[in-house]
């Protein structure tokens, strides 16, 4: 034990003497944000500068704003619904080895499912859905019409207003500072859009955009339009496969999982041709719920793999793997992929109720 004059004598450790704005420019920005919990150990003066809006705006100057991936796990056994972000670390006694785990967000509050789930910057809108779990009654109540904000640079929430109606979500997209909504409420299909800017409501039906209960074809053949014009989509092509619940676009090619099939598709729109990415025979087999997002230069796919089956989700045993692959087109035109890591993160009765990559 030191005594108190021994303790007195004790000079502060070399992080804590450097000045907040060598921290703030040169050390904090370069540090991966997987990493500022750990930062955020070493005194009060690195926690509150991690948690500080300042040090994102360095980030961005610096380019060191990297791809952060947020997973909604719904929980069909405890039912609830909670957000995970995927982390990369190196694997223990492992080095050069990294893997990925999913690190619950426990600041945030559970989530509804079937709602709006949108990013803006460096916010997550999350927007109508269900709170209740109870199927049966889901019937006599309305969706919810709560709408909220996550900041994911601090994990916080914040509401905004109330939406118009509650609904159940189909399609959200964001266009010219609005994000326009297609949900339903019992069977009928309605439009509204939200203004960033006012952070007010209104009625988002557009000329040739119709939304009926056959689903919001026209919204969203009009969205996907304007958002992804540069490499011009042809969208009839992509639903005539019936794989478009789910696709990430990197490179200017687009890739979805065939959950039948079990392979990655491509989509070139130039070539105006499907194929298939070759050299994925390490993916696990199975897949009857898949998500892909792009981090970076890599593809990042989510599968579910049902162990056994049940009609209850609940009492299904489910794993959830993830996949990180590197892709390159060779000279004959092929897509020839790498899986880097496939790591099993959860298992349990579970759903994922979405993916969304932020860049922080």
């Amino acid at each position: 034990m030191l005594s108190e004059d021994e303790k007195e004598k004790t000079p502060p450790s070399v992080m804590t003497s450097i000045p907040d704005y060598v921290i703030m420019e040169c050390i904090a920005p370069r540090v991966p944000r997987y990493n500022h919990s750990m930062l955020s150990l070493v005194s009060k003066q690195f926690r509150s500068l991690v948690a500080s809006p300042r040090l994102y705006k360095t980030r961005s100057l610096l380019g060191c704003t990297e791809d952060c991936v947020y997973v909604l796990i719904e929980d069909c056994i405890l039912e609830v619904a909670r957000w995970y972000s995927l982390n990369r670390r190196t694997k223990r006694n492992m080095p050069g080895t990294v893997e990925n785990r999913l690190v619950l967000i426990s600041s945030l509050p559970p989530m509804p499912t079937a709602a709006s789930y949108v990013v803006v910057g460096s916010n997550i809108f999350v927007m109508g859905g269900r709170y209740d779990w109870n199927v049966e009654e889901w019937e006599a109540q309305p969706p919810s019409s709560i709408a909220l904000c996550i900041d994911c640079r601090t994990h916080t929430t914040r509401l905004v207003a109330d939406m118009p109606v509650g609904l159940m979500t189909n399609v959200s997209k964001v266009i010219d500072e609005k994000i326009y909504i297609v949900g339903r409420v019992w069977a009928s299909a309605t439009i509204v859009e939200f203004d960033l800017r006012t952070e007010k409501w209104a009625d988002g039906t557009k000329p040739g955009w119709e939304a009926d209960d056959r689903g919001p074809s026209s919204f969203e053949n009009n969205c996907d339009h304007k958002l992804m014009e540069d490499i011009l989509m042809d969208k009839e092509e992509i639903k005539h496969y019936h794989l478009f619940d789910n696709e990430c676009v990197m490179g200017n090619i687009l890739y979805v999982y065939d959950r039948h099939k079990y392979i990655l598709r491509t989509y070139d729109p130039k070539q105006r041709t499907w194929g298939v990415v070759k050299g994925l025979e390490k993916l696990p087999l199975g897949g009857d719920e898949s998500y892909i997002v792009s981090r970076g230069k890599m593809l990042i796919l989510f599968l579910i793999v049902v162990l056994e089956y049940d009609d209850d989700a609940s009492f299904q045993k489910r794993e959830l793997w993830c996949a990180e692959i590197t892709v390159e087109r060779r000279e004959e035109g092929e897509i020839w992929g790498k899986v880097e890591c496939c790591d099993l993160l959860l298992e349990g009765g579970l759903i994922i109720g979405s993916c969304l990559v932020v860049t922080l």
